[in-house]
């Protein structure tokens, strides 16, 4: 995490005139929003570890801890990253995830490319239905 602070900091001083005044100002700016900026990544990161977004409210946290009781199983952590969906998602998120992804990949959009652009779009939409199917499934909806 200090890494990613110093970076910030060596970047903000290189965008800065190289007037020493300019440069004083930039660096009580970023020491004094050092623990915010920490704070927040950290908070962000926390919440992304999770699989929620940082809009979610707290009553859609406790409905998804209350639909996933303890760890899931591998295969079900794989699908979401497939579908690229956050863990617990409610059925119409996984189905609109699905929908669209599947949208991207049909080897029917790709019916003109090279052999080899068709076979991976094959292969994902392959990966794509398998994963939705895991979800499914899991969480027992139609």
């Amino acid at each position: 995490m200090g890494q990613l602070f110093n970076r910030l900091r060596d970047f903000a001083r290189t965008q800065m005139r190289s007037d020493h005044e300019d440069l004083r100002r930039a660096q009580n700016i970023l020491d004094t929003d050092d623990e915010e900026l920490r704070r927040i990544i950290e908070e962000l990161h926390r919440d992304h570890t999770e699989g929620r977004t940082s809009s979610a409210s707290d009553s859609d946290q406790q409905n998804r801890d209350q639909s996933a009781p303890g760890p899931l199983p591998t295969e079900v952590l794989k699908a979401h990253t497939t579908l690229n969906v956050p863990v617990g998602a409610g059925p119409e998120i996984i189905k609109k995830a699905y929908r669209n992804s599947i949208a991207t990949w049909h080897p029917d959009r790709f019916a003109t490319a090279a052999a080899t652009e068709q076979q991976r779009a094959h292969t994902r939409a392959h990966e794509i239905n398998a994963a939705y199917l895991i979800l499914r499934d899991h969480y027992d909806f139609r």
